[in-house]
């Protein structure tokens, strides 16, 4: 059945909280869907051993559709961790792992109002679409990425952005 299924890791156990994440793409249905917020760290930067291991599965799964780095200060009782969202969505009918697509975007130093947070949106939900609606959307502040480019590297994620800043509109 559809759902959507939340989960919010915390970084003070990145190999079991990533072994967790694996388990539950694993067990999501193929109109399940996910939303995962943690701290970038865990989730954008580069990690090693087991954390890196199981980040990479959750990635090859051909699931995450969306990876967003947030502005600093989303957490109120955190106000300097930065965060990061992952959408997992259903799997990218059996295409090769060369040939998937994963959509990022930062936001640090961006002033999130009303207009942004449409947008965000926007890009977000549709990159849970089909490769039509996906291909056929005017991204603002998300961009594609081949998926296989993501495993395994010693770079962040999500590259830092050239998207407007804070006073800009």
């Amino acid at each position: 059945a559809p759902a959507v299924r939340v989960a919010r890791l915390r970084g003070s156990a990145p190999e079991a909280e990533l072994a967790q994440l694996e388990e539950l793409v694993v067990e999501l249905g193929d109109a399940q869907r996910a939303i995962v917020i943690g701290p970038d760290t865990l989730l954008t930067e580069p990690l090693f051993g087991a954390s890196e291991a199981s980040r990479d599965a959750v990635l090859r799964s051909g699931r995450v559709r969306g990876i967003l780095r947030l502005p600093q200060g989303m957490v109120v009782t955190a106000p300097r961790q930065v965060m990061a969202i992952w959408l997992i969505g259903g799997p990218q009918g059996g295409t090769p792992l060369a040939d998937r697509f994963t959509l990022t975007g930062d936001l640090r130093g961006i002033e999130l109002n009303d207009g942004r947070t449409r947008d965000v949106i926007s890009d977000l939900v549709t990159s849970l679409g089909t490769r039509r609606d996906v291909l056929a959307h005017a991204f603002r502040f998300l961009r594609f990425v081949r998926t296989s480019s993501l495993l395994a590297g010693n770079t962040p994620l999500v590259a830092t952005s050239a998207l407007p800043r804070l006073g800009a509109n």
